[in-house]
Parts: C-alpha cells; structure tokens; sequence
C-alpha cells in the first residue's frame, strides 16, 4: 500500500520493485510567518544565533518538542506560542534562532 498526500493505493508486489524512494527536506518554514494555529515542531537552532541556545534550552525549547502558534502582534514582535502546556512569547531575534518544521 502506498500513500499519497490523502489517498491511498495498493500495488502488486512485481510493480513495488520498480519504485524509487528519495529522502527530501522538510519544506521551510519561520516560526514568524507560520499562520495561527499552525503545529510544528523544533528541529534545531539557526547557527547564527548560538548566543540564544542557552536560553532557548532553558525555555524548554529543545528539539523535538512540539509547539503551536497562539497568536502574532500586529507589528510581528513578539510571537506567542504553546509550548509543553504553556504560553511563551518570543521576540524576533528568539523565534528567528529556531529551526521549526510542520507536523
């Protein structure tokens, strides 16, 4: 069985063996511009921003953990999300040191 984006194929086993796999990035996306309501999850830190890091870490924003965009001020700083139960907002320079990914 194949899947593809929301269907679903079955295919014979003869015709499984001329399909190939290709690993592909996860499109980009900002936690900044990502729309409200929007899950996504931390993959890493911009390697610009490693004065961040520390306090990131101490935020509770490691990788893996899952987030969802609560709300954006009117002017985009700062960015409210949900983060392990909680709301935390983060300034431009704090958002833009995350690497996110959709769920």
């Amino acid at each position: 069985m194949v899947a593809l984006n929301d269907q679903r194929f079955c295919i014979n086993h003869a015709l499984a063996q001329h399909i190939l796999l290709a690993a592909v990035k996860a499109r980009e996306v900002h936690l900044r511009t990502a729309p409200i309501g929007a899950r996504l999850r931390i993959t890493g830190y911009a390697p610009t921003a490693p004065s961040y890091k520390r306090k990131l870490l101490a935020m509770g924003l490691t990788p893996g953990t899952e987030i969802e965009i609560v709300r954006h001020a009117p002017l985009g700083d700062p960015t409210e999300i949900k983060v392990r139960g909680f709301h935390l907002s983060l300034r431009k320079d704090e958002a833009d040191a995350l690497e996110v990914s959709p769920l």
